[in-house]
């Protein structure tokens, strides 16, 4: 049976199988990055957001577990105060502070990987019926529903769930945004076959260098 191995440092996910090689799989970022603009944003400035956002996360993750030192927190991460704030107060009116269990979800922040499509990620929340994700930025019309089409494809259970984005800004302010739109799918997909294409067509180039330097 094959096995998700997932490295943090590196956000790499491997596909592990005896008696194959290890296969690496793209990510649900990798293959949507070609509709991205996160190119024309200076490298110190996307790294800083970066990190704040992974920061963020984390921290969504620990107060979601009843797990968060809210003093260490706050003494760490003085930035993030009020978006935590306002993720709490998103939190409360969804779900009345209920416990993970209560709320009826499946997984929070766990990788996966579809089976046939061979592709992974790692979705904030997937309740049954629901999936989110939570944004410290403004929610993006282009790449939000791609992305959550793409997690939505890794838990293709009934019911069919709603993909929703929680938009957080840095003063704490947030909004609830349905990320549906019927094209997203099927871009998706198209945008896995260009990724997969791309590797085909680059294995091509170095086994003709190779074979040329045989020679």
């Amino acid at each position: 049976m094959p096995e998700l191995k997932f490295n943090a440092l590196t956000h790499e996910y491997w596909l592990i199988e005896e008696g194959k090689p290890d296969l690496l799989l793209p990510n649900v970022t990798k293959i949507i990055d070609p509709l991205s603009e996160y190119h024309k944003i200076p490298k110190p400035v996307l790294e800083n957001k970066r990190i704040l956002g992974t920061q963020f996360h984390y921290a969504i993750k620990l107060y979601s577990n009843n797990d968060l030192d809210e003093e260490s927190f706050q003494r760490d991460f003085p930035e993030l105060i009020k978006p935590l704030e306002g993720f709490k107060d998103w939190w409360k009116k969804s779900f009345s502070n209920s416990p993970i269990p209560s709320c009826g979800m499946s997984v929070v922040e766990e990788p996966a990987y579809h089976k046939k499509l061979l592709y992974a990620g790692t979705s904030d929340m997937v309740l049954i019926e629901d999936i989110y994700e939570f944004k410290l930025r403004k929610y993006n019309p282009i790449l939000d529903p791609l992305q959550l089409a793409a997690y939505k494809g890794l838990y293709s259970d009934f019911p069919d769930k709603k993909p929703w984005v929680v938009s957080f800004d840095m003063e704490g302010n947030y909004e609830q945004i349905d990320a549906s739109n019927k094209q997203a799918w099927g871009i998706f997909r198209k945008l896995l076959e260009h990724y997969w294409s791309e590797i085909k067509f680059q294995k091509l180039l170095e086994g003709y260098k190779n074979a040329c330097n045989r020679k």
